[in-house]
């Protein structure tokens, strides 16, 4: 019973590892810059002046 448990606790880790985020690879263009416009409640990743990806964020009870 005891070797069952270390097996399923085993094979646990394992998948746990592999579901890690640092074990993503990224490929694109380099992250030069992060802006947060808090009027548009809006975080961007930019390349340089381009803008790879957006982000809707919230910015808690008090914004201002």
């Amino acid at each position: 019973m005891k070797a069952m448990f270390r097996v399923f606790l085993v094979v646990l880790l394992g998948l746990t590892l592999v579901s890690c985020s640092k074990f993503k690879t990224y490929n694109g263009e380099p992250v030069t810059k992060i802006e947060v416009h808090k009027a548009e409640r809006k975080l961007y990743l930019l390349s340089g002046k381009m803008v790879l990806k957006s982000y809707a964020i919230n910015l808690g009870g008090n914004p201002i």
